[in-house]
């Protein structure tokens, strides 16, 4: 396995929300917003704390400090500890976080994130 150095969202590819990101939510015309847990990404739906079941909301935003550093199949550069040629891959898990460079026939685990 190689140990990377840094990795980085590739520019217009970010995925929006990764399953177990704490999150708020509230539908149009709510004034309260409710702190929950996405509980999966396409379609987005969130757990609310203390409901049994997750439901799609018109508005779902990170909670502040928790936001998720990546999600599975989102693009990624990453770059070989003193290496300055960055690389492009995907994310294929984010627990433990390993990325697929493209060209590669597996993904790696990363030092740094």
């Amino acid at each position: 396995a190689h140990s990377w150095d840094q990795v980085e969202a590739v520019s217009g590819s970010t995925a929006a929300f990764c399953v177990s990101q704490r999150v708020r939510c509230k539908d149009k015309g709510d004034a309260q917003w409710r702190t929950g847990t996405v509980t999966s990404s396409r379609p987005l739906k969130v757990q609310v704390d203390g409901w049994d079941r997750a439901h799609s909301w018109d508005q779902v935003e990170a909670v502040s400090g928790s936001t998720a550093a990546f999600c599975v199949s989102q693009r990624v550069r990453c770059k070989d500890k003193g290496d300055a040629q960055w690389r492009t891959g995907t994310v294929t898990s984010s627990r433990p976080l390993k990325v697929q460079v493209d060209g590669w026939d597996r993904a790696h685990s990363w030092d740094q994130v």
